[in-house]
């Protein structure tokens, strides 16, 4: 950790590194999602990308814009665990290893729950993981995906439309016959 600690301290910002990122999924509170870790030659980070979940679980080599970079704590247990992370703005892919990946931190929050705490919103009910009915309509499916509705043969999702949105748009493109390009980093239909 000793390597990774000068580098938080300058706080980069609009780099572009050369890297590994190592997505995984987690089945959580609501629904699955993916976290990843960042390996490059600065160290290691736990990446913030809000097109994380689009991923499937797996090993991508490429370049990596970092927005910033900061410690972030979290409670596991009875202490602290402290993190660096890498807030990623773009991503350009290399290599693509798909498959189950090990390197598993112990305990991961899902982003909804951190975003609903840091909202104060503890309440709120989600239905994430409930999938849209196979007899959707028109009208429900045009209110998910706004403007991309109706959807064409090659469909880029936006991640700024939120985390619970984005999920819901993903899981039905994936229940509908698209497959994700990760290297393009699009939704297409299968052939």
């Amino acid at each position: 950790m000793e390597n990774i600690l000068p580098v938080l301290e300058e706080n980069i910002s609009m780099s572009s590194i050369a890297g590994r990122l190592v997505v995984n999924t987690i089945n959580g509170r609501f629904g699955t999602f993916n976290v990843g870790t960042l390996y490059s030659s600065i160290g290691d980070f736990v990446v913030k990308y809000d097109g994380l979940d689009e991923f499937n679980e797996g090993s991508y080599e490429g370049e990596f814009i970092i927005l910033r970079t900061f410690q972030k704590t979290r409670k596991f247990r009875v202490g602290l665990i402290i993190e660096p992370v890498a807030e990623i703005g773009e991503i350009i892919l290399n290599d693509v290893y798909e498959g189950d990946q090990d390197d598993l931190p112990p305990s991961i929050p899902d982003p909804v729950e951190e975003e609903m705490e840091e909202s104060g919103d503890l309440t709120t009910s989600l239905d994430v993981d409930k999938p849209l009915p196979e007899n959707a309509s028109n009208a429900s499916l045009a209110e998910l995906f706004g403007g991309l509705w109706p959807l064409g043969d090659c469909v880029k999702l936006d991640p700024t439309v939120g985390r619970v949105v984005f999920r819901k748009q993903r899981d039905y493109l994936k229940a509908n016959g698209f497959i994700f390009n990760s290297k393009e980093q699009v939704w297409v239909t299968k052939q």
